[in-house]
């Protein structure tokens, strides 16, 4: 899953991210007074980052022993303000630990719907960093901190926080609530539930559907042939059975006005130009608020990101039938190859005759298997990330924009164009 962020280079030591806390509760007083009673005289230093606060020391190490760094980075969203409307980055993170989660193929419908049901009351996220892999002293302090406070533990691969060689879900005792195969030590399988005279039949283990078998399968292939790292236990995307692709004419719309900002974002028109438009052809109902943000204060940074809005028009354009093919994932795509007709948004041409018109809409299928592609892809480029390297076949920045045209294509987590996750 995305760690937004962290720093696994803490004064040139590497760090290991054993696990990441979310609470329902301020933890800091509690570390900060578990910090003095596990850990010999360390040195504790805090200090602001972009998002939040870090908590840092070092254990001075004793003869042939080494000193242990340790470093754990806090960061809150408002109490007060709902998950759903909530922008900030830790919320940002939320929603894509929900779209994991949601990903999982439980065993047990419980295990997972139970963890879902924690995210809306967590407020407190910190990111554990520690230079000792198998820090005791670290568990130790761990297991100390006040369960009422916490409502689960993200704990990585192999490390000693968690269960096995798979990330997991933890509850605060630190028990296994649900891993990334949707396994439970504390919720028994669907399976294994018996009918009682006097209740309703439990409920059956949750399917998965042999198109999310066949598409996965298929994907995996495609990135062992181009050497593109991969991991078996990604969980699979939804089904054709389950998933409703968004509607022809609101694709339309929204291609419309990113062709539209296109434009602003390359200086072919200013901002009042675009507004123009946007007021001549009554376009107001589809510009989204980040977008009438840019609109009305189009800074250079803003535009820079805009830019990459390019992708997401070539998406759209491929997902409406208007383009082939995707084209490959390590190479910026080129609007110019849009035959000028069937550009989205032409000057002195009415855009809702694009909007109106009739598309060769793509099918479920064609959409989710290049949405099942580019979900391992991002898992390739947020793992490539974290370890400081890269994938050659692939473009980080063209892989993002994809996956999140496709995620809002099929109704990701039902999300809106601006606050669209992508979990990996």
């Amino acid at each position: 899953m995305r760690q937004l962020f962290l720093n696994n280079i803490v004064n040139k030591t590497i760090m290991h991210n054993p696990c990441t806390l979310y609470a329902n509760q301020d933890l800091e007083k509690d570390l900060l007074n578990l910090i003095a009673k596990h850990f010999r005289d360390p040195e504790i230093e805090i200090k602001a980052l972009s998002e939040g606060k870090a908590i840092s020391f070092t254990e001075k190490g004793g003869f042939l022993k080494r000193k242990t760094q340790v470093q754990f980075s806090l960061r809150n969203r408002n109490p007060q303000e709902d998950l759903k409307a909530d922008t900030s980055a830790m919320a940002k993170n939320l929603k894509g630990l929900y779209g994991y989660i949601l990903g999982i193929s439980a065993k047990s419908k419980e295990a997972k719907k139970s963890l879902l049901d924690k995210i809306d009351s967590v407020f407190y996220e910190i990111a554990v960093l520690c230079s000792d892999s198998k820090s005791s002293k670290l568990k130790a302090l761990l297991d100390d901190l006040p369960k009422e406070k916490l409502a689960l533990i993200f704990s990585q691969s192999n490390e000693f926080t968690g269960r096995g060689n798979i990330p997991q879900l933890l509850n605060p005792d630190f028990e296994l609530h649900l891993n990334s195969e949707g396994h439970s030590e504390i919720y028994p399988d669907d399976s294994l539930l018996k009918e009682d005279d006097d209740k309703e039949q439990a409920v059956p283990n949750e399917d998965v559907y042999p198109d999310q078998i066949r598409r996965k399968k298929e994907s995996i292939e495609l990135l062992s042939r181009a050497s593109i790292p991969y991991i078996n236990h990604l969980p699979y995307v939804e089904s054709e059975e389950l998933v409703q692709v968004r509607d022809e004419k609101e694709i339309a719309a929204r291609t419309v006005i990113l062709a539209l900002l296109n434009y602003v974002a390359f200086g072919n028109i200013n901002n009042k130009e675009a507004l123009q438009e946007i007021a001549k052809y009554k376009l107001e109902a589809f510009v989204t608020d980040n977008e009438n943000a840019f609109l009305y204060n189009p800074t250079e940074s803003l535009k820079t990101q805009m830019t990459w809005k390019c992708e997401a028009i070539w998406t759209l354009c491929w997902a409406l039938g208007i383009v082939d093919d995707l084209g490959p994932a390590d190479t910026l795509v080129d609007l110019n190859q849009i035959e000028p007709q069937s550009y989205p948004f032409i000057f002195e041409k009415d855009p809702k005759e694009f909007i109106q018109k009739k598309h060769a809409l793509r099918s479920k299928k064609e959409i989710l298997d290049q949405n099942d592609l580019y979900y391992r892809y991002h898992w390739a480029c947020v793992n490539a990330h974290l370890n400081g390297e890269e994938v050659a076949a692939l473009n980080s920045g063209v892989v993002y924009e994809r996956i999140y045209t496709l995620n809002w294509l099929i109704q990701f987590m039902d999300e809106d164009w601006d606050d669209v996750s992508c979990p990996t």
